[in-house]
């Protein structure tokens, strides 16, 4: 399960609309897995569905938290992702510190620029895009694109505060 801002999912379904096979395959597996938690979800088996051979199609334009997720033990991912163990993957820290980081920023800049800064599963947010024409230019003019789709919770209050204090520190530049 990967989580997203709306700019994230705007990036991805830019790099995919074109492929009618890559938007039948987020469809797919948003509707198999919008109701699974994320253990259920590992233990399905069902893959991403911007894989393709097992590669990554939209690299370049991943989302942050695919960014962040670096894996430093192979059989702790095959155990996870192949034979539907309980994820226990290390990682090493200052990958999420810098994930957590960016992610703060990219929420003070949507603050700024007083757009919606919630965070949405990945499938659920492609397939609301993906069904809309100019979805992006309208969620940019103020509408509500992702209505229906469930918003993941947000920042702790730390973070909420940190994240605040850095549009406020910015603000007077703009």
């Amino acid at each position: 399960m990967v989580a997203l801002t709306a700019p994230e999912a705007f990036l991805v379904a830019a790099r995919v609309r074109k492929n009618a096979r890559v938007v039948a395959a987020i469809n797919e597996v948003h509707n198999k897995t919008r109701e699974l938690t994320l253990e259920q979800r590992l233990r399905s088996g069902i893959m991403c569905a911007l894989l393709d051979e097992k590669v990554c199609s939209i690299y370049p334009a991943r989302p942050l938290g695919c960014h962040g997720f670096v894996s430093v033990n192979l059989d702790a991912c095959i155990a996870a992702f192949v034979n539907g163990a309980p994820p226990d993957i290390p990682m090493p820290s200052e990958y999420a510190t810098v994930l957590y980081a960016c992610r703060m920023l990219l929420m003070a800049a949507l603050r700024l620029l007083r757009l919606n800064d919630s965070s949405y599963e990945m499938n659920a947010a492609l397939a609301a895009i993906l069904s809309q024409e100019n979805a992006e230019a309208r969620w940019l003019a103020g509408e509500n694109v992702f209505a229906g789709v469930p918003t993941l919770a947000p920042p702790p209050p730390q973070f909420d505060l940190a994240i605040n204090e850095m549009a406020a520190y910015v603000a007077p530049t703009l």
